[in-house]
């Protein structure tokens, strides 16, 4: 233990009437099974109050390749949330940049591309600080920052599992159990916000027209990706600083990126919601690098608005989608298109079209109806999955750019689901 954190266990119990151990079970995992410390140990041996937990803090660490340098260095998240020594003011642990009230529970965790958290700090347990002897309290408050720091760290440090960032799906925190009934919620995000998986990617936007925005936010309702943080309050005021080496976003695109996050944090009910493009604290000198072995797609910034692109078309033969003669999705297809619906609605389309086919066999008749149900079919999917303005039609036996009328395969070209969208970036 390192020599400020030294306290006499029997004055220890003799100042405070804590039960040394008392929490000894619950000392906060690190990923692997080891301790996430000495402070964060010498934490969870004090007895605490956990059903009068006046603060449930969540802090998320993006450890994304994007939010790393060329030489897999992360921010220094801890000095950029916290900023620095924490002390020990009244019954809270103050920090330059934020103020920990007691009794409280933490959870520390990193995400990458899946938006499931991986804890560092599962549940640490604060209890509360009262006016006990200084040395205790200035024990504590040490302890408290040195704990954090080492959890913090080890969440940057850790290397991504999974390509790409789904920030959106890592907000979909519990409120922690056992706290009191007017406890704060506190969720903060340490991320530059350039989500690319999900509802929320940013792959194929340029970040230049906000009108985009609304679009973005309907379509992860519409997905239900968004969660519910009613009662929470959030924060992620570093958008738009991705790491060194990295294409860096202008002004305007960190306007666009605050006014995304803004406006998907007011859709989880959250408030108040800190959104803000500050930029993070570079890595401290001699950090180490972290190899990375998984992408992250690199998200271009325009410099001029574009214009329209023009439409793309996505060609689905029958034998994906549907059975001989049936307008009844496969689980298969139905999956693979709920899978290309959560890909575009990141992209906002402007507009959707659905057109079924058929090849020449039965009547033109029943080929009509076949191709309407089957576009149909495929067009309710994309709304499910969180798709506006989507339209559909049947078109029967129309080849297009389909081989020669007598060959097999122009009949299986001709089976086909055609869904044509355009996407302004």
């Amino acid at each position: 233990m390192k020599a400020r954190h030294l306290l006499a266990v029997t004055a220890m119990t003799a100042v405070t009437g804590c039960s040394v151990g008392g929490l000894l079970g619950q000392t906060a995992q690190a990923p692997g099974g080891g301790t996430s410390g000495q402070a964060c140990r010498w934490l969870g041996e004090q007895a605490a109050d956990a059903a009068q937990a006046r603060l449930d803090l969540v802090l998320l660490v993006d450890r994304s390749a994007s939010a790393r340098d060329g030489q897999g260095r992360a921010w220094d998240w801890y000095r950029a949330v916290f900023g620095g020594e924490g002390t020990a003011v009244g019954d809270a642990v103050t920090f330059p940049n934020t103020r920990l009230p007691t009794p409280a529970r933490i959870r520390i965790g990193a995400f990458d591309g899946e938006g499931s958290v991986e804890w560092v700090v599962g549940d640490l347990l604060l209890p509360h600080l009262t006016a006990t002897a200084d040395g205790y309290r200035s024990s504590y408050a040490l302890n408290v920052g040195d704990c954090l720091r080492d959890a913090v760290g080890r969440a940057a440090a850790s290397p991504p599992r999974e390509p790409g960032s789904a920030v959106l799906g890592a907000l979909d925190v519990d409120r922690a159990p056992a706290t009191a009934p007017d406890a704060e919620h506190r969720l903060v995000v340490a991320t530059d916000g350039l989500s690319t998986q999900g509802c929320a990617s940013l792959e194929r936007t340029a970040m230049r027209d906000l009108t985009i925005v609304g679009r973005i936010v309907r379509a992860c309702q519409g997905q239900r990706a968004v969660p519910d943080l009613r009662g929470w309050r959030v924060e992620m005021p570093w958008l738009g600083h991705p790491g060194a080496d990295r294409p860096q976003p202008r002004q305007s695109h960190r306007k666009w990126l605050t006014s995304l996050w803004s406006g998907l944090c007011a859709a989880t009910g959250a408030h108040p919601c800190r959104i803000a493009d500050g930029r993070p604290t570079d890595p401290a000198q001699g950090t180490p690098g972290v190899p990375v072995s998984v992408a992250d797609p690199v998200i271009a910034f325009s410099s001029t608005e574009r214009a329209p692109d023009p439409f793309v078309k996505k060609v689905l033969p029958e034998d994906l989608l549907f059975p001989t003669g049936s307008a009844v999705l496969h689980a298969s297809g139905r999956e693979l298109l709920t899978r290309f619906a959560d890909e575009l609605a990141g992209q906002a389309p402007e507009s959707v079209r659905v057109a079924g086919y058929a090849d020449d066999r039965g009547g033109t008749t029943y080929n009509e109806d076949l191709s309407r149900r089957r576009a149909r079919a495929v067009g309710d999917v994309l709304r499910q999955a969180g798709l506006r303005g989507v339209r559909t039609e049947g078109r029967g036996e129309v080849a297009g750019n389909c081989p020669s009328p007598s060959a097999e395969d122009t009949k299986a070209c001709n089976r086909r689901v055609e869904i044509v969208y355009r996407v302004r970036g």
